[in-house]
């Protein structure tokens, strides 16, 4: 399924609504009634809002929903589109786990060829006019999808300015790309670039 493209998400408020569309099935973007999206939200997701989701696991077929906003505890979700279940969704939280981060939002989540996830800045939502409660950009939470750890891995280099509602990617070549963000209320267009194979941050020269 990894050409088909999920989405769970929320403008407003906590929903469970859980979609997919198969893009290798001919549509136009001009004709609505071509575009079929598939309901799943009766498999029984969970209520968030806000979150962010990456895939993983063997051909990508777990879809790792992290942190947002919840009407539970639970820090991470996982869905298995091969079968189209939820996978411990009622046990499934981590956040007790050892060096969990806690619950956050605003951040990217980047999966490593390695399959591991690296999580990426973020901030406390109750208490966004201090800059303490932002996550440090020199040490980032890597959570490991085979044994369900986490890690506090240390980032070298010219450190980014912390920050909370950015862009990232990550290239062919093992390079997170991040641009813009939101920091203590001020809006960022600059542009950093952490190489995952030593874990240092560099600023792009746009």
């Amino acid at each position: 399924m990894n050409r088909n493209k999920f989405i769970n998400n929320s403008k407003e408020g906590i929903i469970n609504e859980f979609f997919y569309l198969d893009v290798s099935k001919p549509f136009s973007t001009t004709d609505n009634v071509s575009i079929l999206w598939i309901d799943l939200t009766y498999t029984g997701g969970p209520f968030k809002g806000e979150a962010t989701a990456c895939s993983g696991r063997k051909n990508n077929n777990i879809i790792f929903i992290l942190g947002g906003y919840s009407d539970n505890k639970s820090f991470i979700n996982q869905f298995d589109t091969s079968i189209q279940q939820w996978v411990n969704i009622e046990s499934g939280s981590l956040i007790n786990a050892a060096n969990a981060p806690s619950q956050q939002f605003g951040y990217c989540a980047i999966t490593l060829p390695d399959e591991n996830i690296l999580y990426i800045g973020s901030a406390n939502f109750n208490d966004l006019s201090n800059a303490s409660s932002y996550n440090p950009m020199d040490i980032l939470p890597l959570y490991n999808t085979k044994s369900h750890m986490w890690t506090n891995t240390s980032i070298s280099g010219q450190i980014p300015p912390i920050r909370t509602f950015f862009s990232a990617i990550l290239t062919p070549d093992r390079r997170i790309i991040i641009f813009g963000s939101l920091n203590n209320g001020n809006i960022l267009g600059d542009l950093w670039i952490l190489d995952t194979f030593v874990f240092q941050w560099s600023i792009g020269r746009i």
